[in-house]
């Protein structure tokens, strides 16, 4: 937590405290006008008149803290009280005196959210430029607590609209952002502050090993999907208030950034865009207002990351439980997004180059494939997603074109790196069945094999898709191929172990392999 937080809510409980004491002294309504010890115990007994009787008494100690250690000042201003806090000033309060906890009146006010107060101490020559102790900026404070108004009248009093807090490197824009007040957002905009300051690059990021991690992997397998080259985890730093505008889902910030001439394409450490920030974190309408304004639609990160991918990806964004019903994603406003992207031109065959970190919040992945090379169209091949492979394969995907470990659309969308209870197909057993066809009609070879000895039944035999099985055989598919382990595909019906995931046999679907093997079908002929 931040040091002006604490020191804030510190100050919050002591001027609290003393609120409570008030109350419960208070309980003798009927007694005489109690006399107080000094100036500020009367304001902490929230006893306004006698508080503004005392500070017009000659001599009054205006300054003086109560037992708690905050002045009457303090205390008003806790209170909201701009009479009150008018009346001191007017006695000579002054706007420079900290309490125990080094907090200044105008920071107090900023915090609290009083335009009006803030105004007043301002007025009286409080020191907009102040620093907090956490060195921040009053400015900062009021991107968080304040609004337009409050903003306007620090930045009129001196306040430095592109001060740079050391720790995080942040600029007041930024945190208005992240803070969700585009009022203050466009307060800082009409007083020209700078609109593309990038936070510090953070270290360079680690390689994680494949296998690494706890549980278990399977044999053959690729544990949470790393291939063997490794997986660079993702870098920090180099954000802009419009990659936290992106990210964040701040729609009314974003546009103002837009309309004020922010940098669309000045990217994060890890070369990711506004546009492809607010696509992988499923904000379609932030991704049509940076497509509108002219955002690149194939910038890649440095994963190989391109808009059209990552939209996909959205649309299809993995699920937690085996019965999920959706994924929490809008997904026909990405279906939209797909479409403008097409529009405007977005490769169909780019391909992923290096294996990306997981989105959408998701901490782990089961996965066991990998799925470096893969397209947007192999995206979407595996989710079977036929709505989406047919758009794709309007606008030129290629439906053959295989990752780098040699698995083609058909074998995703057989079931060929599909993980239960993660890999989401809300057109279940019909809809892999249709984009299965559609692949085979499409020239896809039902035998072909990736790097781990996989093809396309070995998929459909561990997704229990008895249809899809059938229909491979019928087009010629071997149920007595086996993959680098030597498992068929009656293995994987009987149960593969994957990474964390044990296995699970179908009775169903081995009796059917075997019934198939019985006639003959999908074996080589004696």
């Amino acid at each position: 937590m931040k040091l002006h937080a604490l020191s804030v809510a510190a100050l919050a409980a002591l001027l609290a405290t003393g609120a409570h004491a008030a109350q419960r002294a208070g309980g003798a309504a009927n007694a005489a006008a109690p006399a107080y010890a000094s100036l500020a115990e009367a304001a902490r007994s929230q006893d306004w008149p006698a508080v503004q009787a005392m500070a017009r008494q000659p001599g009054a100690a205006l300054d003086a803290a109560s037992s708690e250690g905050s002045t009457a000042l303090h205390f008003a201003i806790h209170a909201g009280e701009a009479g009150v806090v008018q009346a001191l000033l007017d006695a000579g309060a002054d706007v420079a005196t900290r309490n125990v906890a080094g907090v200044s009146p105008l920071q107090l006010a900023v915090t609290s959210g009083d335009t009006a107060i803030t105004r007043l101490l301002l007025a009286r020559g409080a020191d907009a430029r102040a620093l907090d102790e956490a060195k921040e900026s009053l400015l900062m404070l009021a991107a968080r607590h304040g609004d337009g108004a409050m903003a306007s009248a620090l930045i009129a009093a001196g306040a430095d609209v592109n001060y740079v807090d050391p720790q995080f490197g942040q600029d007041a824009l930024m945190i208005a952002v992240r803070s969700g007040r585009p009022a203050v957002v466009a307060a800082l905009i009409a007083a020209r502050a700078e609109l593309n300051h990038q936070t510090p690059p953070g270290p360079e990021p680690t390689v994680r090993a494949p296998g690494a991690g706890g549980g278990s992997t399977g044999e053959g397998m690729v544990r949470s999907g790393v291939p063997p080259e490794g997986q660079r985890l993702a870098g920090t730093g180099k954000f802009t208030a419009l990659l936290y505008a992106a990210r964040d889902g701040q729609a009314e910030a974003a546009k103002l950034l837009v309309q004020a001439g922010a940098d669309l394409e000045l990217a994060d450490y890890n070369g990711i865009t506004p546009l492809l920030m607010a696509i992988s974190n499923d904000h379609h309408d932030i991704a049509r207002l940076l497509i509108q304004a002219g955002a690149n639609v194939n910038a890649a990160d440095w994963y190989g990351r391109r808009p059209l991918w990552a939209a996909t990806e959205s649309r299809n964004r993995d699920v937690s439980t085996a019965n999920a019903t959706s994924n929490g994603v809008d997904r026909d406003a990405a279906l939209g997004v797909i479409t403008l992207l097409l529009q405007k031109g977005a490769e169909a065959n780019a391909r992923l180059e290096h294996f990306p970190p997981r989105m959408g919040g998701h901490a782990f992945n089961m996965s066991y494939v990998p799925t470096v090379g893969e397209t947007a169209f192999y995206r979407a091949s595996l989710n079977n997603d036929v709505p989406l492979m047919r758009l794709l394969l309007d606008h030129g995907a290629d439906p053959l074109l295989k990752t780098y470990h040699g698995s083609s659309p058909l074998m995703a969308a057989a079931g060929v790196g599909w993980v239960r209870g993660q890999t989401f197909v809300p057109g279940g057993e019909p809809a892999q069945l249709e984009a299965v066809k559609m692949l085979v009609e499409l020239g896809a070879n039902v035998n072909d094999a990736n790097d781990m000895g996989l093809v396309a039944v070995h998929g459909a035999a561990f997704r229990w898709s008895d249809q899809v099985i059938a229909y491979l055989v019928e087009h010629g598919a071997r149920l007595d191929t086996k993959d680098k382990v030597g498992r068929t595909a009656y293995t994987w019906a009987a149960g593969v172990t994957i990474p964390s995931t044990p296995p699970e046999p179908s009775p169903r679907t081995m009796e059917l392999i075997e019934n198939l093997i019985a006639q003959g079908k999908g074996v080589a002929r004696k």
